[in-house]
């Protein structure tokens, strides 16, 4: 089990790598997101871009245990990325997996134990605040292939839509889960 944080795409929205913009506490927003994971009880496994050589060879110093990839295909689409993502953590040996977003740097280290704590090989652990879908998305291993076989522009949320009598819904009264940042405006958000 463990985190798999997408990080691969080209900030469009943006209008310039949002990852490493600074956030109104100081931090970066990748980094901000990486801290919370890596201090989850979980492993993680983050996926950049393909010309992120810099960045990677950055985050691999400041977080030693986290698991840096660069995906090719992740100018293709978040699907792409995902599968990519999930080739490598079958790889590892997990069984189970949250599928997160580097730009929700307000996903704390015990929403991801919530959550991770919650996934069986058979299920998917759906989180809600006020009844809006968040993330991170935990998958047991059965859902591993269709995450795999993801391709372009669609991500996790077509799984679990496509297999509602295995979503289990978890009710957290933290926004962070449904908070992330598209638009430089989004970086004075506090919670």
């Amino acid at each position: 089990m463990g985190i798999l944080v997408l990080a691969g795409g080209d900030s469009g929205r943006f209008g310039q790598d949002k990852r490493t913009s600074t956030l109104a506490t100081g931090e970066e927003i990748l980094h901000s997101t990486l801290v919370n994971a890596t201090e989850s009880d979980f492993p993680v496994v983050l996926i950049l871009g393909p010309k992120d050589i810099e960045l990677a060879g950055d985050l691999e110093k400041k977080f030693p245990r986290t698991n840096v990839l660069r995906c090719p295909e992740s100018p293709l689409g978040i699907g792409h990325t995902i599968s990519f993502g999930i080739d490598h953590v079958r790889d590892l040996g997990w069984r189970l997996c949250m599928v997160a977003h580097g730009d929700m740097p307000w996903v704390t280290s015990r929403l991801f134990n919530a959550i991770g704590k919650r996934v069986t090989p058979d299920n998917i652990i759906v989180p809600r605040y006020h009844e809006r879908v968040g993330r991170p998305i935990g998958f047991g291993r059965n859902f591993f292939n269709e995450l795999a076989d993801l391709r372009g522009p669609s991500g996790d949320s077509e799984i679990w839509r496509r297999n509602p009598d295995k979503v289990e819904y978890l009710e957290l009264d933290e926004r962070g889960i449904i908070e992330d940042i598209n638009l430089p405006e989004d970086l004075l958000k506090g919670l």
